[in-house]
């Protein structure tokens, strides 16, 4: 069971013609803290997403966890 105040991140789909109207948006995050490097640290359930890289084939997330270290997730 994740903390109170964890840190998860969802996502939403755009206009292309108005950036700020949200044309779809997830009920459920799709990225959230689970292993021990991400739950516990500086800030404890922080999973704080920082870029994502399209890089041979494959989809690079790179995030930081519990404010002490980066990480990459890829697909």
């Amino acid at each position: 069971d994740l903390a109170h105040r964890s840190y998860r991140a969802g996502q939403m789909l755009l206009d292309p013609e108005d950036p700020t109207h949200v044309l779809e948006r997830t009920n459920d995050p799709f990225f959230v803290p689970e292993r021990p490097y991400e739950l516990t640290g500086q800030i404890q359930s922080v999973t704080f997403l920082e870029g994502l890289v399209r890089f041979r084939g494959a989809w690079w997330l790179y995030y930081g966890t519990a404010d002490s270290k980066v990480a990459v997730a890829r697909t």
